[in-house]
């Protein structure tokens, strides 16, 4: 079983005592020592002649001996110590001072032999047998013996024993006693003592197992100061043991023996011989082992010590930026398990030893960590930061390409690192067109007058007046494209004034004023008037082209400001123009008269046809005459028929150039031939 010892703490006004308690341990251990034989002694005188019959014979004893040695020392380990750290996160200031004590020391002697009368003639000392009985005889001694240590080098110790081998009638002679006094010295060579020590808690363990030896010298002093964890429940108390304790010494036996012989016949006869010290013998090996010893050291203190805070700083860094904060210079008894917690002054809360947070404005903050250990205990230190103010980081879009004179929406996106300063962002836009700057927010819209390719570029200022870096786009103002659509007549007559029109549009619908619009008709141009405010170009012109099918186009060549258009086609019809023929000859003439014939051609339009021919027939007869540059053909003509009434017809009918361009024409009158 365990023994518990006893604690024994003194209470005194000012320092604290330190605090002791002992115990002891038991040690055992056995090892045979010795072994020799055999020997003996004769004792001539001892034995007369004449009572056993004849000379030269004595009484005697032979024996051969071995030794056993038993030891049972004890040490005594007392153990001094503050109370007061015999505490959580604290290291005990514990001293074992082992001091070994004496104990019992036992040899076990085994003896072996014969005695009785020996003739001693030829061998001096001991003789052939005569008459002699055996022995058996196993029997100890005693003596004391002190546990020393390594240290204390090596010393003797003794034990003594007188073994009696025979003691009554020899024979039935005489009266005799044989007895073996014997005294062994054991040379012991001191070990150290080695132990095994484990402290518990509660049940569980919270140092060790760890080797401890006592090397001495006597008395041996051993630091063993411990660090209590702070997971060690707080009231529980520590449990010092000692566990599988053994010293090994080195012994090395010598026994001195001596032979006593006594006989009675009238007196008393006899005497003493020392056979000599036998030994020193090999050395062995005494395994000496103490049973498990435990002390009660007492309960264990909660950690009353809180943590040594240590905030680090001042810090720095930039807005918006994330700045790492080190505590890790925080310091405690209790050091695992603490946990962090860092209070900024914008509010925001970390956790951790190296934590980072970011401040979202400039200026000069503060914060203060706070460090707890696992029993509550808790430190807080103030720290500073110093944040610098950025610029808006800012992005102007997408370069764009777009029509002049429309509007452009600018898009611009500015990021201030800090998000304090976010709401207070300023901007403005310049559009590289030498217009004036933007100012508002970051979306605005700007139309460009002219084609070209434009720079604009996009700024955003804090509320501290701190400004980006300006970002551009690339603006690409191009002309408009155009429509253009035929709009005058699809159908006319040759040598006819026809009506020729377009309308021109942009891509937005609206019209396009002041451009000259092409207009043409098969192969011919009908003009390239200007449109109007409607967009609207118009003209007229007299159709040189034969009677057909043809195409009417409209087309602009575009400019700076505007891309070409057309050609916009349309069909077109030319028709021959109307002619008309009137009869202004005779109406009347007599049989074998010359009469004149005459008639005038003219067109749609009233214009005179000159150098065309006009057929006459009158009756039966025929006449041809060519207009002159009036329109007016003239000829005469005999008559040569019967009197009567006859239809005088004028007829013209184009041919060649004019097949195509006229329509034939002709006129009828009623001519009366008679005699006067």
């Amino acid at each position: 079983m365990l023994m518990a010892a006893s604690l024994v703490a003194s209470v005194l006004v000012g320092p604290v005592a330190a605090a002791t308690a002992s115990t002891t341990l038991n040690f055992s251990g056995s090892a045979t020592v010795q072994s020799f034989g055999p020997v003996g002694v004769i004792c001539d005188g001892c034995a007369p002649d004449a009572l056993f019959g004849g000379d030269n014979v004595g009484l005697g004893a032979r024996l051969t001996l071995s030794a056993v040695a038993d030891w049972n020392p004890t040490a005594k380990v007392d153990y001094q110590y503050s109370p007061s750290l015999l505490r959580q996160g604290q290291t005990l200031d514990l001293v074992d001072t082992l001091t070994g004590q004496s104990g019992p020391l036992s040899v076990t002697y085994h003896a072996t032999g014969d005695y009785g009368i020996y003739y001693n003639t030829l061998f001096p000392g001991i003789g052939s047998d005569r008459n002699i009985n055996s022995f058996d005889i196993s029997t100890s001694g005693s003596g004391t013996c002190t546990l020393k240590l390594t240290g204390d080098g090596a010393y003797d110790c003794q034990t003594v024993k007188t073994i009696t081998i025979f003691s009554g009638d020899l024979f039935g002679l005489v009266g005799a006693a044989i007895t073996v006094p014997v005294t062994t010295t054991i040379n012991i060579t001191p070990d150290g003592v080695a132990t095994v020590r484990t402290i518990t808690a509660a049940g569980s363990t919270i140092k060790g197992p760890d080797a401890l030896t006592f090397n001495g010298p006597t008395p041996s002093v051993l630091a063993d100061g411990f660090s209590i964890p702070c997971v060690a429940p707080a009231g529980s108390n520590a449990l010092y043991d000692l566990a599988s304790t053994e010293s090994n010494p080195s012994l090395v036996a010598r026994t001195n023996v001596s032979v006593d012989i006594e006989i009675t016949i009238i007196v008393s006869l006899g005497g003493s011989v020392s056979l000599g010290t036998f030994g020193p013998g090999s050395p062995v090996t005494m395994n000496l082992t103490a049973p498990s010893n435990q002390v009660d050291l007492g309960p264990i203190m909660a950690n009353n010590i809180p943590p040594n805070t240590v905030a680090g700083g001042p810090y720095s860094g930039d807005e918006g930026q994330p700045i790492v904060f080190n505590g890790s210079g925080t310091t405690s008894v209790c050091p695992a398990g603490l946990t962090y917690v860092w209070n900024f002054s914008d509010g925001g809360v970390a956790f951790g030893v190296k934590p980072s947070h970011a401040f979202q404005g400039p200026g000069s903050y503060s914060g203060q960590l706070t460090v707890t250990d696992i029993v509550g205990n808790h430190s807080a230190q103030a720290f500073s930061v110093a944040v610098d103010n950025l610029a808006p980081v800012v992005t102007a879009g997408p370069d764009t390409t777009a029509a002049w004179g429309r509007q452009v929406a600018f898009n611009g996106s500015a990021v201030d690192p800090g998000a304090n300063d976010q709401s207070t962002l300023s901007y403005s836009w310049s559009f590289g067109d030498g217009t004036p700057s933007a100012t508002g927010g970051p979306s605005v819209t700007h139309a460009y007058s002219i084609p070209g390719t434009y720079i604009a570029t996009f700024t955003s200022c804090d509320q501290w007046s701190l400004c980006s870096t300006p970002a551009s786009r690339t603006v690409n103002i191009r002309a408009r494209t155009t429509t253009i659509g035929y709009l005058g007549d699809h159908s006319g007559a040759y040598d006819t004034s026809a009506n020729f029109s377009a309308s021109l549009v942009d891509e937005f619908n609206q019209a396009v004023p002041g451009r000259s619009v092409s207009l043409t008709v098969g192969t011919e141009t009908a003009g390239s008037p200007s449109t109007n405010s409607s967009g609207l170009a118009a003209t007229s012109y007299v159709l040189g082209l034969g009677a057909g099918g043809y195409t009417a186009s409209a087309s602009f060549a575009g400019d700076s400001m505007y891309d070409p258009a057309g050609p916009s086609d349309a069909s077109f019809t030319v028709a021959r123009k109307a002619t008309s023929v009137t009869y202004t000859g005779s109406l009347t003439g007599g049989p074998n008269k010359v009469i004149t014939l005459s008639a005038k051609l003219i067109d749609a339009s009233g214009t005179a046809l000159g150098g065309r021919i006009i057929a006459f027939a009158l009756g039966s007869q025929t006449a041809t005459a060519i207009t002159n540059s009036s329109g007016v053909a003239a000829t005469t003509l005999k008559l040569s028929q019967k009197n009567g009434s006859y239809t005088l017809t004028s007829t013209f009918s184009p041919f060649g150039t004019d097949a195509p361009r006229y329509l034939g024409s002709a006129t009828s009158v009623t001519f009366k031939l008679q005699a006067k």
